[in-house]
């Protein structure tokens, strides 16, 4: 085949393949929810890019009270989209086979949404997109934010207690390091309203 055919070839279905994922690139449709950071358009699995919600089992705490945040996630969720009409822009795929995508109703970002009603957490692992909404939900001491929880990340790797009440009155882990005021310990966030650091005496917080 002539040099100049073949590349008008190659050519040619590079720009097929362009147009092909560029009629791909926004799953829209109404939307189940399968829970408070995964829903499902057409069949199709859609992970919310930059959060982490609480599983669906996970508990938290709040005024005393223990209740199922990752199922109030998921409420809440289902709640917002309704009958509703969801558009999601594909970023990335899972490990899971799922895609990763920014989703919308409307123009609003369900991710922001979520993060910024403390129904989820910023997911600063793979994105700071959503590290502004985090602060404020903190601030504003919003879902999560209200009372005690396990990360959803050091849940699903069986994390299962936060913060307890200590003599002093504050809060302490069974292994922990100093309490920050802000900054990170070792690599992991400080989480809990007090912003006691899960990892063993001897690390250091960046900032205390």
């Amino acid at each position: 085949m002539p040099f100049g055919m073949l590349r008008r070839l190659l050519l040619a279905a590079a720009i097929a393949l362009v147009g092909a994922a560029a009629g791909a690139a926004d799953l829209i449709g109404r939307a189940s929810v399968i829970d408070g950071d995964t829903i499902e358009i057409h069949g199709e699995r859609i992970r919310l890019f930059g959060i982490d919600a609480p599983e669906a089992g996970q508990t938290c705490e709040a005024d005393a009270q223990t209740y199922r945040c990752g199922q109030h996630a998921a409420l809440a969720m289902a709640d917002k989209i309704g009958e509703r009409t969801v558009r999601c822009e594909p970023r990335d795929t899972d490990r899971y086979h799922r895609v990763v995508a920014v989703c919308f109703v409307g123009t609003e970002d369900l991710g922001a949404w979520l993060v910024t009603l403390g129904l989820a957490l910023a997911y600063r692992q793979y994105s700071s997109d959503y590290a502004d909404e985090e602060d404020e939900a903190h601030a504003a001491e919003a879902g999560l934010w209200r009372g005690q929880f396990v990360p959803p990340w050091e849940w699903r790797n069986g994390q299962r207690s936060f913060a307890e009440p200590a003599d002093d009155g504050g809060l302490q882990l069974a292994a922990c390091c100093k309490v920050c005021s802000k900054g990170k310990a070792c690599g992991n966030s400080c989480i809990s309203r007090a912003k006691t650091c899960h990892k063993p005496p001897g690390c250091a917080c960046d900032e205390q």
